[in-house]
């Protein structure tokens, strides 16, 4: 059966410096700095990757999408059913990676696009 994984690649650091600004009593510098991690949300980079799997990982469960990190927990799993004639397809929802956890943005990238992973132009949250 093919599963399309679903992964978005954020940096989640932006989010993080805002706390530690506001908790150094910097409160316009933690506004800002949130600014600029809702403006980085939004860039984020959503990659997916279809592979024939004899099952489908239930929500919860966790899934390797390289073997130089750890597993991604599965977020949600989305079945589709098809037109008349086609097969069901099913798409993997998987907890974002943070991008300064993997590695170098550029390098993470590179990466999972070497690995089959592809660019898919998707809403982000």
């Amino acid at each position: 059966m093919d599963i399309t994984f679903v992964v978005t690649l954020r940096d989640m650091l932006p989010e993080v410096l805002g706390d530690m600004f506001e908790h150094a009593g910097l409160i316009g510098d933690a506004d800002q700095v949130r600014a600029e991690a809702r403006d980085t949300a939004c860039r984020a980079l959503t990659l997916t990757r279809t592979v024939d799997l004899p099952a489908v990982p239930r929500m919860g469960e966790t899934v390797w999408v390289d073997p130089n990190w750890e597993p991604v927990t599965v977020r949600a799993v989305e079945w589709t059913l098809a037109p008349e004639g086609d097969d069901p397809r099913v798409c993997v929802l998987l907890e974002d990676l943070d991008e300064d956890e993997v590695g170098a943005e550029r390098g993470a990238t590179e990466l999972l696009l070497d690995n089959g992973w592809t660019v898919q132009i998707r809403a982000v949250d």
